[in-house]
């Protein structure tokens, strides 16, 4: 088919589409590289806590884990890549699957279940290529190793320490399973010969082999599921994270404190905290915090509210470029929107809010570099090109040799171009709380298994 010629073809950038499976793999969070500053403030109020935490049964699971596989020593699966506390992990969250625990993947926040889920119902065996890619990281393992690290419950070879030791006994009676651990010639010893020798096979093989009618599988499950914990576990793993000094606290000497009250203030708050709510409650309990919990909270308020502001900015271009089915935002239609002026105009006060809490021993370059960026800010259009630049900085700037930018210049030098992958249906609407999530939601489903706080 021959193309027409009678007027010039119209060059553009290039763009992946919205199925090009790249687009992963290319710096698909974190535009504006503002990340690791909130794990620096975060870890000032809740070290060894992350987002990705919810349910602290998970660490009586790592001591029971720790206490099973010790018999493995430094053993590696005929694969050549698995360590027998992950052929333990398969083997639990094949329980909950096969048990058919009613524990919804959102509120239970079970790591791995869907994908081991998938596999029970394909009927494959769990391995490394049927289990999550990186289960050091996402597993609940890896999810939860560093508070169990920190709070003494193992040691960094995932040995049972002193606080997993008396976890595991407190386990052990609640569950109708005393000396299932402890005495090797006991009653229980049936039943722990059985999920030693389920490792023991999942080792040699690469993957699970126990099938739907291993008697274990139900005992597994109703012992460790993350909603059956006992009276007097609950009480340990709550006094444990109240008041354990944290292993490697890197010299920050009031870091169990201040784990300790915040808390104790969101059990005073009587319910739980979802991350819309944090900003909120973060000022709420400000006023009757002490001196040094107050100081970190204004540290994240006033980090939080600049942050608010320029990712609004940026989302704003990348839901301007989806407003009339093109990916193109002129500087006439950003500075045309409403919320682009309220955000030009609140900037350089924010600025300054940032500037007086970051000083001393408090200051930190990432936030100088923010105030310096955005400090003279005046007008809507010089916002647009701080935004843009910064975007394109903090992209380039990440590892192992940059990102493509979701935003490009357009055809002229007053348009840009946003790539379809990263355009937003909706304008943001100014009201937003904080950018980023301080684990008080974390902190509430803790409470919340743990009986020390209501729904």
């Amino acid at each position: 088919m021959a193309i027409a010629t009678e007027s010039p073809l119209e060059f553009r950038p290039p763009f992946l589409s919205l199925l090009d499976r790249r687009s992963q793999d290319e710096g698909g969070i974190d535009p504006l590289s503002l990340q690791a500053t909130y794990e620096q403030l975060a870890e000032r109020i809740l070290p060894f806590i992350t987002a990705r935490m919810a349910r602290p049964r998970f660490l009586t699971a790592i001591a029971v884990g720790a206490r099973l596989c010790q018999r493995f020593g430094e053993a590696v699966a005929d694969d050549g890549v698995t360590p027998p506390w992950l052929v333990y992990e398969w083997h639990v969250i094949e329980a909950f699957v096969r048990a058919r625990i009613s524990i919804p993947e959102a509120e239970g926040r079970i790591p791995g279940i869907q994908k081991v889920g998938d596999a029970v119902r394909t009927r494959r065996a769990i391995s490394a290529g049927s289990y999550l890619k990186t289960p050091k990281i996402f597993g609940f393992t890896g999810v939860y190793r560093r508070l169990a690290t920190g709070l003494g419950i193992v040691d960094d070879d995932l040995s049972l320490d002193a606080g997993g030791e008396e976890l595991v006994r407190i386990w052990e009676k609640e569950q109708g399973l005393d000396g299932f651990l402890s005495d090797p010639d006991g009653d229980r010893a049936g039943l722990r010969r059985s999920i030693e020798s389920a490792v023991d096979d999942g080792l040699k093989a690469g993957h699970t082999s126990r099938r739907g009618g291993w008697s274990t599988w139900n005992t597994l499950a109703r012992t460790l599921n993350p909603d059956t914990a006992g009276p007097k576990e609950c009480a340990f793993l709550h006094k444990t994270l109240l008041s354990t000094d944290l292993v490697q606290n890197r010299g920050d000497v009031e870091a169990t404190a201040m784990r300790r009250e915040f808390l104790e203030a969101l059990r005073w708050h009587g319910q739980s905290v979802v991350p819309a709510e944090e900003m909120a409650f973060f000022k709420r309990i400000q006023s009757n915090a002490s001196q040094e919990l107050r100081r970190r909270l204004s540290l994240i308020l006033s980090y939080e509210v600049l942050c608010r502001y320029i990712t609004d900015a940026l989302d704003l271009v990348l839901s301007l470029g989806a407003r009339h089915g093109l990916p193109e935002v002129s500087t006439e239609s950003f500075t045309r929107h409403p919320l682009a002026g309220r955000i030009a105009s609140s900037l350089p006060s924010a600025c300054e809010r940032a500037e007086r809490a970051f000083v001393g021993p408090d200051a930190m370059d990432s936030v100088a570099k923010l105030v310096e960026r955005y400090g003279e800010i005046r007008s809507a259009e010089n916002l647009l090109d701080s935004i843009l630049s910064h975007h394109s900085d903090a992209q380039r700037a990440k590892p192992p040799e940059g990102r493509r930018p979701w935003v490009e210049p357009g055809r002229g030098k007053r348009s840009a171009w946003v790539r379809p992958a990263y355009l937003r249906d909706d304008p943001p609407d100014g009201t937003g709380g904080f950018v980023h999530h301080y684990r008080s939601a974390t902190c509430s489903r803790f409470l919340r298994d743990l009986r020390r706080l209501g729904r």
